[in-house]
């Protein structure tokens, strides 16, 4: 498969690491969105990560204890590697997920409006992963399909993703890279 959209909602433990409450993988005929239960209780968290995670269940309505999947980062890994790229947004999130495959780009586009008509393992749950996979997507998609071509950043540099097989160009601060279909 060419390429999916990753998008994920989570907590930090105490030493500012991701753990992926809600996942979502978006891409060719795969629409996978997973909750997963906390790795460990939340009162093993310090005060100010407790302070955080609290903030998120106010802000994303996802609470600590939430999930029905035991967190498994192989099971991240497994839903990643069959895609040539992974896409996402923001850089925090594009080096995450970098530990489980390796052509992890972040995507420099607009402000995510989310589909309401997207079905949320979390009910009316607005700003869930699978509803801004889902908008990413499409983006990415119309994108490439109205100009052939669409931008995204990747690490420092400002990429531009053309179908089949044209030429790559490159310069010191923008490159074109061919995507696989």
């Amino acid at each position: 498969m060419a390429f999916a959209v990753v998008e994920f909602q989570a907590f930090k433990d105490n030493y500012n690491r991701f753990i992926i409450k809600e996942l979502a993988v978006v891409g060719g005929s795969l629409n996978c969105q997973v909750l997963f239960r906390p790795p460990y209780s939340i009162t093993q968290l310090n005060d100010k990560m407790r302070r955080t995670a609290r903030w998120l269940t106010r802000h994303h309505g996802l609470h600590w204890d939430d999930g029905s999947i035991t967190y498994n980062e192989s099971l991240i890994s497994a839903l990643c590697i069959p895609f040539k790229i992974i896409y996402t947004k923001g850089r925090e999130k594009a080096e995450f997920l970098r530990e489980f495959h390796p052509n992890v780009c972040e995507i420099a586009g607009p402000s995510i409006s989310y589909h309401s008509d997207v079905e949320c393992i979390l009910g009316d749950h607005e700003r869930c992963a699978v509803s801004a996979a889902h908008t990413l997507n499409h983006y990415l998609s119309s994108s490439l399909h109205e100009s052939g071509q669409y931008e995204l950043e990747d690490g420092e540099r400002l990429v531009t993703v053309v179908p089949g097989a044209e030429r790559t160009r490159r310069s010191s601060n923008r490159q074109v890279c061919n995507e696989i279909q």
